[in-house]
């Protein structure tokens, strides 16, 4: 992920300096749950670490973390509590909000949509569009709904100064049908393929992989090269020099990730 923690920084990093000119920052970070296995995590995790190996000094609010805590990191277990999950996260974004009134951050990154982020990393599609195609009207009266709706809309409205980093280009014009968010507010980060992702040298030729091929395979899991994929609906994509490429039908969304020689898709 080295290309896109790169241009996150130079995103990120920018002003504070000391009297050597070195970058110097108080960053905080939001997430509601960390696990070490999720790919919204895995992000977070590795953006993280490339902020503090520049020297900063890292702050994480989360409800949940499993797993180890990287050195340094100083981890901000928030105490709230609510019997659904959008009354637990509008308590967490006032909890944070007061404890930075407090103890203030040059920089607050969230990864997932809430008020009061200077930079917002878009792992998420945009919730509106999915509540006004996939739902019905009724949806829209809903507590949920309004949560959800709000804390987008505080990323994404044409007056907010969240900007915004897109790991796909797809998502963009959809926010700008609902909110009119200005160009100059997305970032899109190159593709990222982890190192440990990527075929070697003496890999075999690019081989294609079908959504017939993946299906009898059993369960969209087969046998390939090591590499990362992403198969979208705008048709075929193909990572060459990787060992690999997809070759799906338009209108199916797969994503493909495979570790060692497995390759596991969630749709």
């Amino acid at each position: 992920m080295r290309g896109r923690d790169d241009r996150f920084s130079a995103q990120l990093l920018a002003g504070i300096r000391d009297a050597r000119g070195k970058l110097l920052m108080q960053i905080a970070f939001c997430l509601y749950k960390y696990f070490p296995f999720g790919g919204l995590q895995r992000d977070f995790l590795r953006i993280a670490l490339a902020c503090q190996a520049r020297g900063h000094a890292l702050r994480v609010y989360t409800l949940e973390w499993r797993g180890d805590v990287p050195a340094e990191f100083e981890v901000v277990l928030v105490p709230v509590r609510a019997l659904t999950n959008q009354r637990r996260y509008a308590k967490f974004s006032r909890w944070v909000g007061e404890d930075l009134a407090r103890r203030p951050a040059d920089r607050v990154v969230g990864f997932n949509k809430m008020p009061g982020l200077d930079v917002y990393f878009a792992a998420d599609p945009c919730f509106e569009d999915k509540a006004r195609t996939l739902r019905g009207a009724l949806y829209r009266l809903s507590g949920r709904y309004r949560h959800f709706a709000a804390y987008e809309r505080a990323v994404f409205d044409a007056r907010a100064s969240t900007e915004i980093l897109m790991i796909s280009p797809l998502q963009g014009p959809l926010f700008q049908k609902y909110y009119a968010t200005p160009d100059e507010r997305f970032h899109l980060l190159p593709p990222g393929i982890a190192l440990d992702r990527r075929a070697p040298a003496d890999a075999p030729p690019d081989t294609p992989i079908t959504l017939e091929a993946m299906e009898e395979c059993g369960g969209c899991t087969g046998s390939i090269s090591a590499c990362e994929i992403t198969a979208t609906s705008t048709g075929v994509l193909t990572l060459r020099g990787l060992g690999v490429f997809c070759e799906l039908p338009r209108n199916t969304a797969c994503a493909a990730v495979c570790s060692q020689s497995r390759v596991t898709c969630q749709t």
